[in-house]
């Protein structure tokens, strides 16, 4: 008889650097949008081995959702790049560099909705083509005079 397992299911990403995979792969944020993964592999072999360097992009569109991450060969070069390319300037733009992050479980919270969608700005047409919402503006009470 097999016994059931308790708690949520692991789950077990590939890892292209081993054990310490996560405290080499980095997160580059605040990308220009031409910025390309070939673009980041060479900045970042300034510091030291790239393993791997990817831009993230829209899955309809193909466009690039300006952040991306680098994986480099060892901590040492992980954390050198952080102190390096942390606020550089690349065309105007000031990156944000720091050590990824396990991804969220969904429902908690940050990236996209459940739906895959973006949440419009205000006064924006939501992306399956509605009309947005018209502001409501409550009716003026009218007070008796007294």
């Amino acid at each position: 008889m097999l016994t059931p397992l308790v708690g949520p299911p692991l789950c077990v990403l590939p890892s292209r650097g081993g054990e310490n995979h996560l405290s080499q792969k980095l997160y580059v944020g605040n990308l220009p949008w031409a910025t390309t993964g070939d673009d980041l592999n060479k900045m970042f072999a300034e510091v030291g081995k790239v393993e791997d360097a990817v831009i993230i992009s829209y899955k309809d569109t193909g466009r690039s959702k300006g952040f991306g991450f680098v994986t480099m060969k060892d901590d040492d070069a992980a954390e050198e790049a952080v102190k390096k390319f942390n606020g550089f300037e690349l065309e105007g733009r000031a990156l944000i560099v720091d050590k990824a992050r396990p991804m969220r479980e969904e429902g908690e919270g940050g990236g996209e909705s459940p739906a895959g969608g973006e949440t419009p700005a205000e006064g924006e047409a939501p992306a399956t083509g509605e009309a947005p919402a018209a502001e409501e503006t409550p009716a003026a009470e009218e007070t008796p005079a007294a």
